[in-house]
């Protein structure tokens, strides 16, 4: 009598073919969405963080804070950085449909408020509705992107160090932003190329503008109403024409301030806007030598050339009226 040996099986069928573990990959031709996004968001905060360390900012809210906006430069180059790496790509998935879901919110809000700019690439100037455009964009394709399993492990190795080297790179270029260019405008030397005007801080001092402006001599005699306006700035073209008519209503009575519109530079190429080119009020520019940065509009009241008062409205002009 024959013992058959046992093959594990049932009588009468094939043995199981071994379970083959496939790793997941990405879909055909998205695998570059991690890649281009990562990219993207390394050059933003390249040139934001350039922006940071050779100019000042208007720190007049949260959001436009310089060490807010240092920790957004160090929160993008770290996530470009991930997303290339390719470390828990599952993870960054979320974490990149968070940001560009934030930045299309946020880029949203600026141009319908008709700002020209996001301001998310530094000093180069792209409009609010393509960059909305490109956050949605960016919101579908990672929607659509399946990331596949993690690398062998050695290969995880070799990105985590590249990633490390990389953000260590960044950490000290970050570094360098952090130190604030330029002064307040309190004290403005010839030497300074860059220059942060804080008009609320010069209360009670000589207007540090008066070297710098073609009709400075002029600001030293009475009491004059100063508009700090950019051709390009919506609120100053809604402020402009109030202002305008009321240097008109002023201009009957001798004993009221004059009004001044003063031009911040860049210049625009059709010279003063057509709201302040003809009335009793004066118009006057500050030097294109120097990079201006100032909250506009800005108001400012004078007194023989000494400032009184510079704050948000028209209360502090009624007082003088």
């Amino acid at each position: 009598m024959s013992v058959s040996q046992s093959t594990g099986s049932p009588r009468g069928q094939e043995p199981a073919a071994p379970i083959e573990v496939q790793s997941q990959r990405f879909p055909r031709g998205l695998s570059f969405v991690p890649v281009i996004f990562g990219l993207v968001l390394l050059a933003a905060g390249g040139l934001k963080g350039y922006e940071l360390a050779t100019e000042p900012t208007a720190e007049k809210y949260l959001w436009t804070s310089r060490w807010f906006l240092i920790g957004l430069v160090y929160y993008q180059l770290a996530l470009g950085l991930w997303l290339l790496g390719g470390y828990r790509p599952a993870l960054v998935r979320i974490a990149a449909l968070v940001t560009f879901g934030a930045f299309s919110v946020f880029a949203l809000v600026l141009a319908l408020s008709g700002e020209t700019s996001c301001g998310c690439f530094g000093k180069v100037t792209i409009d609010p509705w393509l960059t909305l455009g490109f956050d949605l964009a960016a919101v579908a394709a990672l929607l659509c992107w399946r990331p596949g399993a993690q690398s062998k492990s050695g290969v995880l190795r070799a990105r985590g160090v590249f990633v490390l080297s990389a953000f260590l790179v960044a950490l000290v270029g970050g570094t360098f932003a952090a130190r604030r260019p330029g002064g307040e405008g309190r004290e403005i030397t010839d030497e300074a190329r860059v220059v942060l005007l804080k008009p609320e801080g010069w209360v009670g001092r000589p207007l540090p503008l008066r070297k710098y402006l073609d009709i400075g001599d002029e600001l030293t005699r009475g009491r004059w109403v100063l508009l700090l306006y950019r051709h390009d700035c919506r609120a100053c073209q809604e402020e402009i024409p109030r202002y305008a008519r009321l240097a008109r209503s002023m201009a009957e009575d001798p004993g009221s301030p004059r009004i001044a519109f003063v031009e911040v530079p860049p210049r625009g190429n059709a010279g003063p806007l057509p709201s302040v080119r003809e009335g009793p009020h004066r118009l006057g520019v500050l030097d294109d030598a120097k990079s201006w940065f100032v909250e506009t509009p800005a108001r400012i009241f004078l007194e023989d050339g000494v400032v009184l008062s510079a704050a948000e409205g028209e209360a502090w002009l009624q007082k003088y009226h």
